[in-house]
């Protein structure tokens, strides 16, 4: 196990007297009363949070700093200095707090020794925080030279210390970064562009003083006077993302390997990859549509299919990205190639009509069109091709290349777009993509198998999908609304058994009557235009499961003994399942904060928000008071269970967003819980 250790060094009083040798007696030292405070904020957050040995030196002489140059450094170690720094002839010092300067008190033979170190011990690494007075002046002059992993990082150029706000930012930034659960350890460049943003911000507000005359131009003027923190070392060249100082408690192997393995599939298929998705709203639980997904099954493997759209349609929460996401996931190569779903996908098949496990011979591409543009969407059905070598991306860039290439093969390839209502330009999906891709072969066969699904819950919604089908031969048009009552009633029981199952034989009957009740009222009360009988299911069987889990023994024996009147307050739709688990919390803070976090999510745009913006949000919009989104979050039993999560390219942050559309569109609507709602 690596041992990690910290060093935080303190000097805020300096003596007065101008008669030491070696004193730098013309200049006067502050007394900084905050450095203790610093320094502990830094020491609690360091040994309890990241498990530091943490070493305090305050008001350190200059005989304390001894140690800095004889106790050898453990691997990992931390050296956090706050005070006066003076810039001298042979480079930076820290001003002790008895004002003797030696050779002790400079900090380039701190760094000197550390690179002498780090020449024996290539596995070592380092990192110094400069909080002091004159540091960013005196940073050029510290030896860093070739040192492969020393980090050195400085409040600012100029000579203020800002009352240790660079520690605080520090602090305050480490304690409440977001950081998924497949990196190991918090990302250096991540963490340090935080702590500069934070840094600056409090700067800001600290210049403004409350001040709300300020016009813009002497905002701005404010704002481009404030200082940037410096940096050097290894933060001035190729920056790990992830060096050990800081361990992630977060971090599990299994999401390591998660995420991968979708580094090695195509972005535009990551929505279909979603692990909550894929392990419990579809492979844990998948039951139902069996008829639509047969009829699929035998399409998409059939040489010279008569029919080249299918469309499948219904309203939010139906099911539709639930049969596309089961189609791509069984059968789109690039998945099947990656090992890591094996085990998922025969989870997966079982669970499917056997037509659904012959192999798709023909080419396959799927795009989910949510905040996409056409240009995106068509760059992903060409790369996918290209992946499986089935067209040279050279040769085929635009919509009408692709046309000619789809007429000539000897079978029609897959194209798979979900969330067609989704798209930022749905129309221009339609007219300038899907229509042409529609054409048909010289043999009168299709060119193309598209499969595409979106919401009808809008007359403009309904039109683009007619037009679809108007330009295909021999189209099918599914609209989940419309599946026989019957057959969901039966699908729905055995999925909410499925969800609420298990192993005790004598709760089995009293499981299964409560799950033919519910289905019933599920089937009876529900609008199907308006919400999915599947989705509201599944998330209405995990609000049980969170619900009953803190009580004594086993969940399902806690399930109503009338049957008849629990149903009555069987959920309708996705967000009265969310005000359920809103209702569900006793203190009304914490529904404040989550109401106000799961709202700022609502206006996400693309792969999601990142949880320092959902705070800001959630903060100041949406009533949320003082909170940490990153914390809500990560939350599984209050908030995660809504979310879908992705990584920013830029920076590998994680982003979030509502998992679907229709909470969105509620969030959106009651983003605030008014008088008489359950957030009250």
């Amino acid at each position: 196990m690596t041992r990690r250790r910290a060093v935080i060094v303190t000097a805020g009083k300096i003596d007065p007297r101008d008669d030491l040798p070696f004193a730098v007696s013309a200049e006067p030292f502050d007394t900084l009363d905050f450095t203790k405070e610093r320094a502990g904020e830094l020491a609690e957050l360091l040994g309890e949070q990241f498990s530091f040995d943490v070493h305090r030196m305050d008001e350190a002489e200059s005989g304390h700093l001894a140690a800095l140059h004889e106790t050898r450094p453990e691997s990992v170690s931390v050296f956090h200095f706050i005070g006066h720094g003076t810039v001298r002839s042979d480079g930076l010092h820290f001003v002790p707090a008895n004002r003797n300067f030696t050779p002790l008190t400079s900090l380039n033979a701190v760094i000197a020794r550390l690179n002498e170190i780090q020449t024996e011990e290539q596995n070592h690494h380092y990192l110094v925080i400069l909080d002091m007075c004159e540091a960013g002046g005196g940073l050029d002059k510290l030896p860093h030279g070739d040192a492969k992993n020393i980090w050195i990082a400085c409040a600012a150029d100029d000579q203020a210390t800002y009352g240790g706000q660079f520690s605080k930012s520090f602090a305050e930034v480490l304690r409440s970064i977001d950081v998924g659960d497949s990196e190991e350890f918090v990302p250096m460049d991540r963490l340090w562009r935080q702590v500069g943003a934070h840094f600056r911000e409090a700067l800001f507000r600290r210049l403004c003083g409350g001040r709300n005359t300020l016009d813009e131009q002497e905002l701005g003027r404010l704002r481009n006077a404030l200082p940037t923190p410096r940096t050097l070392g290894r933060f001035g060249t190729y920056m790990e993302s992830n060096p050990p100082f800081f361990p992630n408690p977060r971090f599990t192997q299994a999401a390591a390997e998660e995420e991968s393995a979708r580094e090695e599939i195509d972005t535009r298929l990551h929505p279909f990859l979603d692990a909550p998705h894929f392990a419990d709203r579809v492979g844990s639980h998948f039951t139902g549509r069996s008829t639509i997904l047969e009829a699929l099954g035998t399409w998409r493997t059939e040489r010279n299919p008569e029919s080249g759209l299918y469309l499948i349609t219904g309203a939010a929460g139906s099911g539709k990205s639930t049969v596309v996401g089961a189609t791509v996931l069984t059968c789109h190569p690039d998945i099947i190639a990656s090992h890591h779903y094996d085990e998922a996908r025969r989870r997966l098949s079982q669970r499917l009509p056997t037509t659904c496990d012959i192999p798709v011979t023909a080419p396959i591409a799927a795009v989910h069109a949510r905040q996409r543009q056409l240009d995106e969407v068509l760059r992903g059905f060409i790369d996918q091709l290209a992946s499986q070598g089935a067209l040279n991306p050279e040769r085929v860039k635009t919509v009408t290349e692709l046309a000619d290439w789809t007429s000539a093969q000897p079978e029609p390839p897959l194209l798979v777009l979900d969330a067609l209502d989704e798209a930022l330009k749905p129309d221009d999906l339609v007219y300038a993509l899907l229509r042409p891709l529609l054409a048909v072969r010289r043999d009168g066969w299709p060119a193309s198998r598209i499969l595409v699904a979106g919401r009808n819950d809008t007359d403009r919604n309904k039109e683009l999908l007619d037009l679809l089908e108007q330009s295909a031969a021999e189209p099918h048009q599914i609209d989940l609304n419309l599946i026989d009552r019957e057959e969901i009633r039966l699908d729905l029981t055995a999925f909410l058994e499925d969800a609420l199952r298990t192993d005790s034989p004598c709760c089995r009957i009293k499981v299964r009557q409560f799950a033919q009740e519910t289905a019933s009222a599920l089937v009876d009360r529900t609008d199907a235009s308006q919400y999915g009988l599947f989705l509201t299911a599944g998330l209405y069987a995990g609000h049980l499961r969170r619900r009953f889990e803190h009580l004594p023994g086993r969940p399902e024996t806690h399930l109503p003994e009338r049957f008849d009147l629990a149903t009555e307050t069987v959920p309708g739709s996705l967000p009265e399942v969310l005000e359920l688990d809103f209702k569900s919390v006793a203190d009304p803070t914490e529904r404040r904060r989550r109401r106000a976090v799961l709202a700022a999510l609502a206006h996400a745009r693309g792969q999601g928000m990142p949880a320092t913006i959902a705070t800001v949000l959630a903060r100041d919009i949406f009533d949320g008071g003082e909170l940490n989104a990153a914390a809500l979050l990560h939350d599984g039993k209050g908030v995660k269970v809504y979310l879908r999560s992705a990584t920013d390219p830029s920076d590998e942050a994680p982003l979030y967003r509502l998992f679907h559309q229709s909470l969105n569109d509620y969030l959106r609507l009651k983003p605030i819980a008014v008088e008489g709602n359950s957030d009250e």
